[in-house]
């Protein structure tokens, strides 16, 4: 009597192991999609963080052109008042390379 007694108190202790052990291993499992689906999520996420942000660099130098076509047209349009105009030929001067200068001082 006491032998069944004491498998049916290890069978119970058995019992609440296995149970505890598959929750356990639930859990872990349950965690691990979470996190594989959070990565996914997150790569999916940055790739269309890049995409707006090239596009973003895109928009602003098309508005560095636009900015600096205006600049120049102002400067144009401040110089033909002041009765500049502008020269078909242009002429490119080029200087010597740095050259020994031998000087005395007293």
């Amino acid at each position: 009597m006491t032998t069944q007694r004491t498998r049916g108190i290890l069978c119970a202790q058995e019992r609440k192991w296995v149970l505890s052990l598959l929750a356990v291993l639930a859990a872990v499992f349950v965690l691990y999609i979470y996190f594989v689906t959070s990565s996914v999520v997150q790569v999916v996420m940055r790739q269309e963080l890049d995409k707006e942000i090239t596009e973003t660099k895109a928009n602003i130098s098309e508005l560095e052109v636009a900015y600096m076509n205006a600049q120049h047209m102002v400067s144009a349009e401040i110089a033909s008042r002041e009765g500049y105009v502008e020269v078909e030929k242009k002429v490119y001067i080029d200087r010597a390379p740095d050259t020994l200068v031998l000087t005395f001082q007293r």
